[in-house]
């Protein structure tokens, strides 16, 4: 009978031992659930916080700095753990930078050499989704990483930008300290511990591991949860051991069992009762985690689970993606309040109008998603589209405002666009950044043209990119001759790409990719210096010769211009006389005070100014009397048909007279035959140039031109 007694007391020990681990580990899962909502949490408010102000940029176009820097300044001041935002050009230069406490950043700063970030930029900038850098130790040894989101005009990148966040000050926030919680976290990526709340760093055999992906990358975040002293002194009590004792003491069995089955109980009711408490709060994290909080819509995380699961199914699926038009407007005149409502009451419409198996999603800001039956015909899904349209357009009340906004759509459909949720959410998102781009209040069903035009474009832009890297951008020239001597003035130097597999590429193909990225700025630095070194040889042939280098907006609009040119025409030894900038109306239509400015900077150090493609805009005339101008280059279009049209005659006449009173040098260009160049003789036409005395060519080509017409 004892050893029967002994036996069942060290199975009844044994069997509470597990039982309170079991308990402990439940605690550490429920504990986990919290820590994943609030992490998720904090890191949503974060990445939402930076999309809103990507999106602002994208909508409003590129910001005033003093809207920006205000902007940046709420934006470090309301996000924990953010200390430095920065404004990053195409180029990946440093535009604009605020930061909370000391920074080795820097405006003007390139970030190229910052590979793990450079390569961050390029990724976000291709995906155009938000991406997250490696970890980097800090100055003062604690780790950082970067946030980096695209801002695009359409399809065209203008920057972006990037917020620095401290791991230590992020997780120190989201985290309850051990004392509280009474649990101790340790948090690691790719094998570096961003942060540990034990002091000693021991970690307990007792835990419990997760991970949390933050963008496209593999590497995760990894989390270990363990009890505190405290916490395992609670859950792992002696009871096991007074069982075992118990057993042994004979005399003491059944009072010690009677005691440890009443406190058993009493645990045992207390235990549940905090089990439940714990049920609730899981739940209200779980929901806070899969819902948006002021629209009760579910959020992302929940849209993208829906997503999921249907294409893994297969189930056919319409994707709607929505932007309200102009939402800015409302925070900015009536304040955060109205913009609140407003989201809060389309959201209602939406639930309103939604069928049977439709989802309708927050995603961020003023963005909203519909996830609709895929088996409807395109011809059901525009009748709804309209129907959603017309839901956004009803006016609103806020206080005794009325609003009215709008709203644009962008639509995807699976499996006939794409193969999984990420490429469906960026075609939708496509469609609908083409539709903002092309007048807005409408949709755009994804098609190939889309599909083929931004492939097309992100891979000419890798060849671009490589071919900056290359050195294939190349001038070629083409003389201006006086007319009345038929001597060359000098030529003008025009841009081209020589790949080096031998073909070329027209201008036309990619400048506008060139000027729409900002990469035009290296570019046309790099081809400048080249020309310059290269046309100083030309002017032993003959040093009256003289040079004429177009100009883009951007290059135009780069910080230090003018002393950059300065510098690198000082540096090449090249005479500044010899020197004329070359600028089309639309180069300066952008910023008349800044360009006005620039040119009088420019003109001050005796380099002239011309005027492209002369009597093609609206406002050629206010250019000459506003700008500091000594060349006006007549369209060609104006000069084809001059021998034939009365009217080009009549213009071209005017343009030369004007020219003359004005004393400002003018010069025809697209010049064909000897019928052409008779006329503007006989007009007083000063310059000429056009493929009658030569094409664009190649340097050593034109070199040969230059030594024949010296040589006559």
């Amino acid at each position: 009978m004892s050893l029967l007694i002994v036996l069942a007391a060290i199975f009844s020990a044994l069997v509470q031992i597990n039982h309170q681990k079991a308990i402990l580990e439940k605690s550490i899962q429920t504990h986990i659930n919290s820590i994943k909502a609030k992490v998720f949490r904090d890191i949503n408010d974060q990445f939402e916080a930076l999309t809103r102000m990507a999106n602002r940029c994208e909508v409003d176009g590129e910001p005033e700095e003093f809207a920006w820097r205000q902007d940046a300044k709420n934006y470090i001041h309301d996000i924990e753990g953010i200390d430095t935002l920065l404004f990053v050009n195409p180029d990946q230069s440093i535009k604009w930078l605020e930061h909370r406490d000391s920074t080795v950043f820097f405006e003007g700063m390139s970030l190229k050499d910052e590979l793990d970030l450079s390569e961050r930029l390029y990724q976000a900038e291709a995906s155009n989704l938000l991406e997250l850098s490696e970890p980097v130790q800090s100055l003062g040894g604690e780790f950082v990483v970067y946030l980096v989101k695209t801002i695009s005009n359409g399809t065209n990148p203008q920057g972006s930008l990037v917020a620095r966040v401290n791991t230590h000050d992020f997780f120190n926030k989201v985290l309850i300290e051990p004392q509280s919680s009474g649990f101790f976290t340790q948090v690691v990526v790719d094998a570096k511990q961003l942060y540990h709340n034990n002091p000693m760093e021991q970690i307990d055999p007792i835990n419990k591991n997760f991970e949390i992906n933050l963008d496209s990358d593999p590497e995760g975040i990894l989390i270990t949860v363990y009890p505190t002293e405290a916490t395992k002194q609670t859950y792992l009590n002696l009871l096991p051991e007074l069982i075992v004792i118990s057993g042994f003491l004979i005399s003491f069995l059944f009072y010690w069992a009677m005691v440890s089955r009443l406190k058993s109980r009493k645990q045992a009711s207390e235990l549940a009762m905090e089990i439940k408490q714990k049920q609730f709060i899981q739940k209200k994290l779980e929901h806070m985690a899969h819902f948006d909080a002021l629209t009760n819509l579910p959020n992302r995380y929940l849209m993208s689970l829906e997503l999921d699961k249907k294409i893994s199914s297969q189930t056919p699926v319409w994707l709607f993606y929505l932007d309200l038009d102009f939402f800015k407007d409302v925070n900015d005149t009536l304040g955060h309040s109205a913009g609140d409502q407003l989201l809060v009451e389309i959201s209602r419409r939406f639930e309103k109008n939604k069928e049977a198996g439709e989802m309708v999603a927050r995603i961020g800001g003023d963005e909203f998603v519909i996830i609709v039956d895929g088996l409807q015909s395109e011809h059901e899904i525009k009748s709804k589209l309209k129907q959603v349209l017309q839901a956004i357009d009803q006016p609103f009340y806020f206080d005794e405002d009325l609003i009215k906004i709008n709203g644009s759509i962008g639509v995807a459909h699976y499996p006939q666009h794409c193969d999984t949720t990420t490429e469906l959410i960026t075609h939708a998102d496509t469609a609908l950044r083409y539709i903002k781009g092309h007048g807005r209040h409408n949709y755009k069903i994804y098609d190939v043209d889309l599909a083929k035009s931004s492939q097309d474009r992100l891979v000419l832009l890798n060849k671009i990119k490589n071919g900056i890297k290359k050195n294939e951008f190349e001038l070629v020239y083409q003389a201006r001759v006086d007319v009345k001597t038929g001597k060359f003035w000098g030529a003008e130097a025009l841009i081209r790409w020589s790949q080096k597999d031998g073909s070329l590429l027209t201008p036309k193909v990619f400048l506008q990719i060139l000027e729409d990225t900002g990469l035009i700025v290296s570019v046309g630095w790099q081809v400048l210096e080249s020309a310059l070194d290269r046309f100083n040889q030309l002017l032993t042939y003959n040093p009256d010769l003289k040079l004429s280098y177009n100009i883009s907006a951007k290059q135009l609009e780069s910080p230090n211009f003018v002393e950059d040119l300065i510098h690198m025409l000082n540096k090449k030894g090249f005479p500044k006389s010899h020197f004329e900038l070359e600028l089309t109306e639309q180069t300066l239509i952008s910023d008349l005070g800044y360009s006005k400015n620039i040119l009088n900077q420019v003109k001050s150090h005796g380099i002239s100014i011309a005027i492209d493609d002369f009597g093609t805009g609206y406002s050629s005339l206010s250019y000459l009397k506003n700008f500091p101008v000594d060349v006006i280059k007549i369209d060609k279009s104006f000069v084809k048909d001059i021998a034939i049209q009365k009217d080009d005659y009549e213009l071209i006449n005017a343009i030369i007279s004007m020219g003359r009173n004005l004393k400002v040098k003018v010069v025809a260009e697209g010049i064909e035959s000897q019928d052409q160049l008779n006329i503007l003789s006989r007009l007083g036409c000063d310059e000429a140039q056009g493929y009658y005395f030569n094409k664009p060519a190649p340097y050593e080509v034109f070199k040969e031109v230059v030594a024949a017409e010296v040589a006559m």
